[in-house]
């Protein structure tokens, strides 16, 4: 039952029969090669105490035991690296700071001959914090009064903009004809709070890791995880002062989009291969994975959507605040992907009013997942369109086709 236009032979790929993955027989057989198959001479490994608590000031913090421990060759804190190595865009999130932000943000650096070592003296590090108020809602957040988690953010609202999104004007806020007289010409109007807030962790069977080999002055040879080396080298380079990384990738374990950017993991080693003068491996474990990497955004979306009698939405007015968690990496790309694609959903709207704030909140940081930012606003505004086609009696496959 085909028509001329879809006979399978007109294809080049469907239902043809395609030539072997080039690294199949690599990875059936057990030879291929991932990040942990990895080792350079002298190379050390790298490990994290981290911070039980989601808002907190180190008061004191004590190393000296730690720095004793047989297999230890370098044990780092705030006091011990530069202030201007920061995470996220811009640069906000020092690696290494008093100031701490989520549960599982970095406390002290360890480099060791092995794992075990550098998990013994980690115990061995005394710390006293002083406990503060934390914010987790991405709406109390940006509410007078709430915790602030940078002096720069006020209201934690992050500094919207990115040079390389943004060459045709500001991208975070979209105006478009007269929403309020689109409005008036609609049948069917929905207005709601919507939330995908639950930034889920998209877990991939590789956990993230880097080696990093420092090789004198600002140079740095790296070798990551990450599904796409040159994200890894652009994020990384707008926030290691000066740097300039060679960057190398393997076979990878599954990403879902999460495994990019990579920036506490090279920032950490590079900082010890730097203090030890050899390369450092820095490999987080499962528990890491899942409670103190990069997780998808949280969106929480106040919006008021309309369509006229014949099922086209023509007026939108959107507030979408964004959840990024402690820092920001590459969300004011994911802002504007967002909104270009509910442009897309709803292309023929001429009307609108869509206006974003990106929030930091004392959440474990959110980064690049499989989507984007388009769909964790378009999970929010679907539910308002689907409301406004059940009220005019809409067949929902015919009214997204007209749109």
């Amino acid at each position: 039952m085909y028509s001329d236009d879809f006979k399978p032979e007109n294809y080049r790929y469907v239902g043809k029969n395609t030539a072997p993955r080039k690294d199949a027989r690599a990875i059936v057989s057990g030879k291929a090669v991932f990040l942990d198959d990895f080792t350079l001479p002298g190379m050390l490994i790298g490990y994290t105490l981290r911070s039980p608590h989601p808002h907190a000031m180190i008061t004191a913090i004590h190393t000296e035991e730690a720095k004793k421990r047989n297999g230890v060759l370098a044990v780092l804190t705030y006091e011990d690296v530069d202030q201007s190595w920061k995470m996220g865009w811009p640069p906000q999130k020092p690696i290494l700071s008093p100031h701490l932000r989520y549960i599982g943000d970095p406390v002290a650096l360890i480099a060791a001959v092995d794992l075990e070592t550098a998990k013994a003296a980690a115990e061995l590090i005394q710390v006293e914090y002083e406990i503060l108020p934390c914010v987790t809602d991405g709406m109390e957040a940006i509410k007078d009064g709430a915790p602030q988690l940078y002096e720069e953010f006020p209201n934690n609202i992050v500094t919207p903009g990115y040079p390389p999104f943004q060459k045709d004007g500001p991208f975070w806020h979209l105006v478009k004809g007269d929403p309020e007289k689109g409005f008036e010409e609609c049948a069917y109007i929905a207005e709601d709070t919507v939330e995908f807030a639950k930034m889920p962790a998209p877990l991939a069977p590789e956990p993230p890791g880097a080696v990093v080999r420092w090789e004198g002055g600002d140079d740095f040879t790296v070798w990551g995880t990450s599904q796409s080396g040159y994200i890894l080298k652009i994020i990384n380079s707008s926030v290691i002062p000066g740097c300039n990384l060679d960057v190398h990738t393997f076979n990878v374990g599954g990403s879902y989009g999460n495994k990019q950017s990579l920036g506490y993991q090279v920032m950490s080693a590079a900082l010890l291969s730097m203090r030890t003068g050899r390369p450092v491996k820095v490999f987080q474990s499962k528990v890491e994975q899942m409670t103190a990497f990069e997780t998808r955004l949280g969106s929480q979306v106040h919006a008021k959507i309309g369509m006229d009698k014949d099922g086209i939405v023509r007026a939108v007015k959107a507030e979408w605040v964004v959840d990024t968690g402690a820092f920001c990496n590459a969300t004011q790309g994911q802002v504007g992907v967002g909104i270009g694609e509910a442009q897309l959903v709803m292309a023929k709207c001429p009307n609108w009013d869509l206006d974003t704030n990106i929030v930091v909140t004392n959440k474990q940081p959110a980064g690049i997942v499989r989507g984007y930012g388009g769909q964790e606003l378009n999970s929010c505004l679907s539910l308002l369109i689907g409301r406004t086609m059940r009220a005019g009696n809409f067949d929902p496959l015919e009214c997204y086709k007209k749109k």
